[in-house]
């Protein structure tokens, strides 16, 4: 078993043997295979590894929207292993911001309006929200593209509205899924550092799916899985 030895400088989430397998024995596959991950607050951490090594299941528990079979998960100090739906639900829209390669947005609303859902959802005033969503479009240098549907805008651009969108979420954990697949190397690069300003300049912790080796160089700590398991940890800045 990989031992994470890494020096703790704040912790959003933590994993502890967490393990994940579809179907019964003898027939069932295993898809991760007893996890240990801590992730640090203020840090960009990539997860690499061959396909179906088990990267975006892994991050998918991580943002609790699936339960592993066996193991504990931790994010924001809670322990949520017996918690139940509504808990995890609460605490993932309360802790956890993320970014999937498609961009995930609302194809009906502006991108000034595909953030300020996100800020509505917390019970901000229609004037704060608005505002605030011009405010995170104007960080990530799309103030301009505001009142932009997102099949008006490009792949880069949809991207950091996405990127926007995770910022208006107030929690410590920001997880992408392939942010960068589909860019090209500029926009993969704009995409980087506007997550790399998210460890520097707000303090979260970002997780990074990727198959991209580009990236490399701008994370923190590199967590290479295999088969299930972590077989190393090291680090990129």
């Amino acid at each position: 078993m990989f031992i994470d030895t890494t020096p703790s400088l704040g912790i959003a989430a933590r994993l502890c043997g967490v393990s994940h397998e579809y179907g019964r024995a003898p027939n069932n596959l295993v898809v991760l295979d007893e996890v240990d991950l801590e992730i640090q607050a203020g840090k960009l951490t990539l997860l690499m590894g061959p396909s179906g090594s088990g990267k975006t299941t892994l991050l998918t528990i991580l943002g609790l929207l699936r339960r592993p079979t066996r193991g504990r998960v931790e994010v924001g100090g809670r322990d949520l292993s017996n918690c139940s739906e509504s808990d995890w639900t609460a605490v993932r829209r309360r802790e956890v911001g993320f970014i999937f390669q498609n961009s995930n947005l609302l194809t009906a609303l502006t991108a000034q309006e595909n953030v300020q859902v996100v800020l509505d959802l917390q019970g901000q005033t229609q004037h704060a929200a608005a505002s605030g969503a011009m405010g995170l479009l104007e960080r990530v240098g799309l103030a301009d593209r505001a009142d932009h549907l997102p099949s008006e805008l490009s792949g880069g651009q949809q991207q950091r509205v996405a990127i926007a969108r995770a910022l208006a979420s107030p929690g410590s954990l920001v997880l992408a899924d392939e942010p960068t697949a589909s860019l090209d190397s500029r926009s993969a690069k704009t995409v980087m550092e506007l997550l790399r300003s998210l460890a520097d300049q707000d303090g979260r912790a970002v997780v990074v799916v990727t198959h991209d080796v580009r990236l490399k160089p701008m994370a923190d700590d590199v967590v290479r899985i295999e088969d299930g398991r972590i077989v190393s940890r090291e680090g990129g800045l």
